[in-house]
């Protein structure tokens, strides 16, 4: 690798990371394993993906096998990537689409030791 390509990234520190925020994301079943690889990749930290549970809008066609399996993902991230992130991740899942997910953003005041798991 030559000199021009190398280049320095900085480890953060404590100081750096102002807020946390939680990203959480409903999508298919079929594609959770892909949203959380993306969702890391770009520097959140997996808490949870769990399965979704609740009430159908379509109860008739849930009665009939009509209807997708969803998950539920929440992701930890550093509030200053973290609206990025949800952005990111609705336009390449495509959660303008009916029925494809939904994406938002809670946050947080922060709680003890959560941002030792950036530095």
């Amino acid at each position: 690798m030559s000199k021009q390509n190398k280049f320095a990234i900085k480890k953060l520190q404590l100081e750096d990371i102002n807020e946390l925020s939680i990203a959480v994301f409903i999508c298919k079943t079929k594609v959770e394993g892909e949203l959380v690889k993306y969702a890391t990749d770009i520097g959140g930290i997996l808490l949870s993906s769990i399965r979704g549970k609740g009430l159908s809008r379509g109860a008739v066609a849930r009665a009939f096998g009509g209807y997708d399996e969803f998950n539920v993902v929440f992701v930890m991230v550093r509030s200053e990537v973290g609206r990025d992130l949800v952005q990111d991740v609705s336009i390449k899942f495509k959660f303008d689409e009916p029925n494809n997910g939904k994406g938002f953003l809670i946050d947080t005041d922060g709680y003890m030791g959560a941002k030792a798991a950036f530095v």
